[in-house]
């Protein structure tokens, strides 16, 4: 009797404690979003405002990479940046470091100290690079973040919720250098006092899927365990923000592993090429390209009539002008809302109709002299 007792209790627990666990991932905050429209597949909690911890970092690495011209430059490390409180790549004073490699050593070391000293070279103080980070959310329309410092240390007024998370990552992965760097599980770098820096990246869901593209981990004691990440899978991208969850990681996989055979991708019915009219040039017309998405990421093909596309160009354009010169835009809506956009940019140069014209009157004056 109580073998079978022993066997029963055995079966009910095998069956109800992976229940309890779903059930665990599903109560924490958290929010799993399509890249392509922002449409949620599973949310709790997902704009209520919490501590973030280091994800902080990753809209610190964005306003730097959209404030500095050359990341390939280097700095000299101020005193300010040195001994920061927590997780550090150990700067020193007047250490001479490229941005690039402290953007490296905050993503994937999460250096508090990198990035104070990429805040100090970007703004000039950390007030002011706190300013730059809550200007860049607001013009995502964010109304729940709010940030005091680049590194995500504990402040009542540093937050964010698992949704304004997921925006600020779906942006920041369209930026190329923040999506290689973010998806680098090691780097290394030749300093100029002759040693070698390596970095080996904290987000271990790099090794644990090959779907797994990008991301941020976090702890303090007052928030948890925060974890940002970004997956694609036959051009469905996925994005998942966990705030205070123990298992964070296996949370993240289950996740995708539940979310990726709902959606599919969906060609796009927007045309590569097209031309706009020339002012004082000597062609009437130019190519215009378009480099943008070419597929959405949709549940149900249905939903393409949910899908609109608006087409931004001007009627005429004044020469002179470059090959990849911004022109226009393509703007990709879902619902009626704006999901993407793209910008349309000259296939070629176009020389100006007066230099043209001045060129072939020194040839006149040439020929002229010559007798030709």
């Amino acid at each position: 009797m109580k073998k079978i007792t022993a066997l029963f209790l055995t079966l009910i627990m095998s069956f109800t404690l992976p229940c309890y666990k779903a059930s665990a991932f599903y109560s924490c905050p958290h929010v799993v979003m399509v890249s392509d429209t922002e449409e949620i597949f599973s949310q709790n909690m997902a704009h209520t405002r919490l501590p973030i911890a280091s994800t902080t970092k990753i809209i610190t690495a964005i306003v730097v990479l959209e404030n500095t011209d050359d990341i390939k430059k280097e700095i000299s490390v101020p005193k300010e940046a040195c001994g920061i409180e927590g997780s550090s790549i150990y700067l020193y004073e007047g250490e001479r470091i490229t941005v690039e490699a402290l953007l490296y050593g905050m993503l994937l070391e999460s250096g508090n100290d990198a990035a104070t000293a990429l805040a100090l070279a970007t703004s000039g103080s950390i007030d002011e690079f706190a300013d730059l980070m809550n200007e860049y959310v607001c013009s995502l329309g964010l109304k729940d973040s709010h940030f005091t410092n680049p590194h995500g240390l504990d402040h009542p007024e540093h937050y964010s919720t698992a949704y304004d998370l997921a925006i600020i990552m779906k942006n920041a992965m369209d930026n190329e250098d923040f999506a290689r760097i973010s998806s680098s599980k090691t780097a290394s770098f030749d300093m100029p006092d002759k040693t070698t820096r390596y970095f080996s990246n904290h987000n271990r869901l790099l090794k644990m899927s090959d779907d797994i593209i990008g991301g941020k981990t976090g702890f303090t004691t007052v928030s948890g365990r925060c974890l940002v990440s970004c997956a694609q899978k036959d051009g469905v991208r996925l994005i998942c923000v966990t705030l205070g969850c123990v298992d964070d990681f296996n949370q993240h996989l289950m996740f995708y592993r539940e979310a990726f055979p709902v959606y599919k991708s969906y060609e796009l019915p927007i045309q590569t090429g097209y031309t706009v009219d020339v002012v004082g040039a000597p062609v009437d017309s130019v190519n215009v390209k378009y480099n943008g998405k070419a597929s959405i990421a949709l549940g149900d093909e249905k939903e393409l009539d949910c899908v609109s596309i608006k087409v931004h160009l001007p009627r005429f354009i004044y020469a002179p002008a470059s090959s990849g010169d911004v022109v226009g835009e393509v703007m990709i809506y879902y619902n009626d809302v704006p999901v993407d956009s793209s910008s349309l940019v000259l296939d070629e140069d176009v020389a100006s109709l007066q230099a043209r014209s001045f060129m072939s009157k020194v040839i006149d004056f040439i020929r002229r002299i010559f007798g030709k």
